[in-house]
């Protein structure tokens, strides 16, 4: 279950509890963006809880209507100084997993333009 909290075009999100599904390697996290043409989200996340070496950066595509968003993150962690991958925040859980099955398979960007709305 993720926090998120928005002030004009500031962003910042936290999880409430490490994640169930990583149950070793799950910890806390913050992230602080900001929202760019109501569209684009950049920003970077760190861990909450000392002697976590996890951190690195995000940039999301927020879905049109704002029911998700989709994106991609770049950082370190306990197995890798330099590793990356996909994440989904949605308010559903089924939702959000379906989504990451659709970015898994992915050859090319995503799209967020009507003609080529994929997400």
């Amino acid at each position: 279950m993720l926090q998120i909290k928005q002030k004009g075009a500031k962003i910042s999100i936290q999880n409430i509890e490490k994640s169930p599904e990583n149950k070793l390697g799950g910890y806390l996290w913050k992230y602080n963006g900001k929202v760019y043409d109501n569209a684009y989200i950049l920003g970077y996340y760190i861990p909450r809880e000392k002697n976590v070496i996890s951190k690195g950066t995000l940039y999301f595509l927020l879905n049109r209507v704002g029911n998700f968003m989709v994106g991609k993150w770049v950082g370190c962690n306990y197995d890798s100084e330099f590793t990356w991958g996909y994440g989904v925040i949605a308010k559903e859980k089924d939702f959000a997993q379906g989504k990451m099955k659709e970015l898994l398979k992915l050859k090319t960007g995503l799209s967020n333009k009507k003609d080529g709305d994929r997400i």
